[in-house]
């Protein structure tokens, strides 16, 4: 399953190597930092028990939409304002709430801002083919979703609340110096580590390659690769031609 949310630094690139990289027998799937769910939609998940989790609000009302049902017609729809003026149309009659506009404000936040950061002007229309493809594609997800938990918390209370042996943690967060990418991009990567090294369960976590990184976390088995595609910000590639991304492992 691809991806309906946009984010940036989405895995798509190197989504086969991510779950081909995953533990052989865990009973619970959680993943922290949901962001565009692709490692998740993509890794044949619907007959176990999963969570998914991110800080940002908005985004998580998205997926619970998907999860509830979205009935919109994807044959006939159409837009009640101007798709740029869409999402700011649904917060001004509070109704965000409601299960069809929580999901057609998730996606033009996310595709309709600046490189998908989810965050600023909302910029970029959304046509009306585009959306009703969307819809049809989150009608068809929607059982995918029946064994997930779906949260909206920091992701140090998701570990310590989902932490056993038969767990397995997958780990996107924000790369080094992702200021302005985000809504919260704020991690203390060393205390991220001092909790991985505690913890029963077993991870996988995807993060930019830097000397900085490699120290934090020497602990654990570190293979580097490479990654196509992205966004230049502060001098840090988060995608564009190639960058150097690095898989961290506890097994």
């Amino acid at each position: 399953m691809s991806s309906i949310f946009c984010r940036v630094g989405t895995k798509k690139p190197i989504k086969e190597l991510v779950i081909s990289s995953f533990p052989d027998n865990f009973e619970l799937y959680v993943e922290p930092f949901i962001g565009s769910g692709i490692i998740f939609l993509s890794a044949d998940l619907e007959n176990k028990k999963s969570v998914i989790n991110d800080l940002d609000k908005s985004l998580i009302n998205g997926y619970r939409a998907i999860k509830n049902g979205v009935t919109l017609d994807e044959n006939t729809f159409t837009f009640t304002n101007n798709p740029i003026k869409q999402e700011q149309y649904y917060k001004k009659k509070h109704i965000i709430n409601n299960n069809n506009t929580a999901f057609i404000s998730t996606v033009i936040q996310t595709c309709g801002t600046f490189g998908s950061r989810g965050i600023g002007k909302i910029y970029k229309p959304i046509t009306e083919t585009h959306f009703r493809a969307k819809i049809k594609k989150a009608k068809l997800q929607k059982d995918y979703f029946k064994n997930t938990s779906i949260l909206n918390n920091d992701y140090k209370l998701i570990i310590n609340k989902f932490d056993n042996k038969n767990t397995f943690f997958y780990l996107d967060p924000p790369y080094e110096k992702s200021k302005g990418l985000y809504k919260n991009f704020s991690i203390d990567l060393n205390e991220m580590s001092n909790i991985l090294k505690n913890i029963k369960g077993k991870f996988l976590l995807s993060i930019n390659d830097s000397s900085n990184i490699r120290t934090i976390f020497s602990n654990f088995n570190i293979t580097s690769i490479n990654v196509k595609g992205g966004t230049r910000i502060d001098e840090t590639l988060i995608g564009g031609t190639i960058r150097k991304e690095l898989v961290i492992t506890n097994y």
